[in-house]
């Protein structure tokens, strides 16, 4: 007996339990697969089995066909290998509707209406061709030559191309092997049905493809969030601002700008915008974001002009207390008055 498995990945598996119920094993689900007549097409019109002849000395009914033998396989893969289809002649599996690709087909066999403790010169022998899609890919399979353990199941796999959308797995008697042990029960048998697909290989200007486009997705994720102010601020972390005996980094300072939210907005010019920063509850400062489009050297050249008489006291006069201008921020900062005129 023999388990033939198909299997594909993107999520287009198909398992059918050959002479079993619907049943789970794992993470696969089997369809049931207990129909007597000679052609079925699943309910899912997935998948679809036909078999054919007659048995030349042995009279059976269909259910003969379908059988169950709990005492043959006792691993784990119990509720699907001790189940089987018969077929007097030929049997053949279907794949309907299958992606194009290539695909590995799984055969797993396990001894069955042979008796396991007999003499494998006296007991009866099983052999039959297999062949997928139309071509012949073992010949005169014998399931007690195929290597594992006793009450292990055996395996075969053969790679296959499918080019159609269909594949076509067929099981032949050709007249070898016993043909009285047991009486006339001669032709193949199968256990479960499955189907796995190969991962295509990409080519070469696929990867490059792909790595361009992740390159790409790099460069634009590492703008968002420079322009987020995630990152890119190590400058403005590192760059201190003396405000009377106190010391904060710039960060710190924009940060308190709630990054130049216009809800911190006090006023705006045709250089640039002034922004309240309140760095502490008792400490607050303007700071003035120049326009990236002014004129931001004759700007800082003025206030720095400016900040030169900054000892000259008198109320209507706010200090500069800082200038900074790197790449496109340019910043001055100042004394903040609550009240009052420049």
């Amino acid at each position: 007996m023999f388990v033939l498995k198909i299997s594909f990945l993107a999520g287009n598996s198909l398992f059918i339990n050959s002479g079993g119920e619907e049943v789970d094993d794992g993470k696969n689900h089997y369809h049931n697969d207990t129909s007597l007549s000679s052609f079925n097409l699943s309910p899912s019109e997935d998948w679809a089995y036909s078999y054919a002849g007659d048995y030349l000395w042995a009279k059976v009914n269909a259910s003969t066909l379908v059988r169950n033998l709990t005492c043959e396989i006792t691993n784990s893969k119990a509720n699907i290998d001790n189940n089987f289809r018969l077929a007097p002649v030929s049997l053949t599996y279907y794949g309907l509707c299958l992606r194009k690709g290539k695909y590995i087909v799984t055969l797993h066999f396990a001894k069955a209406l042979y008796s396991k403790s007999e003499d494998y010169s006296t007991s009866g022998k099983r052999v039959f061709d297999i062949y997928i899609q139309g071509m012949i890919v073992k010949k005169d399979v014998n399931i007690k030559e195929i290597p594992g353990k006793e009450h292990e199941e055996r395996r075969l796999q053969f790679k296959v191309k499918i080019n159609d959308g269909s594949l076509e797995i067929k099981f032949f008697w050709a007249g070898k092997g016993s043909l009285y042990n047991p009486p006339g029960l001669n032709g193949p048998l199968i256990s479960a049905v499955s189907i796995t697909r190969v991962p295509r290989k990409l080519h070469d200007w696929e990867i490059a493809l792909i790595a361009v486009g992740c390159i790409l997705f790099l460069l634009l994720l590492l703008a968002f969030m420079w322009r987020m102010g995630w990152i890119g601020d190590r400058e403005l972390r590192e760059t201190t601002v003396k405000i009377g005996e106190r010391t904060f980094t710039l960060k710190q300072i924009i940060d308190a700008t709630k990054k130049f939210s216009p809800k911190m907005e006090l006023g705006s010019g045709r250089s640039g915008i002034v922004y309240r920063a309140q760095i502490l509850q008792d400490l607050t400062v303007a700071v003035k974001k120049l326009f990236a489009q002014s004129n931001a050297v004759d700007e800082i050249a003025t206030e720095v002009y400016v900040k030169k008489a900054k000892d000259l006291k008198h109320d209507n006069i706010v200090k500069l207390l800082y200038i900074y201008s790197r790449r496109h921020l340019h910043l001055l900062i100042y004394e903040f008055m609550e009240v009052g005129s420049l």
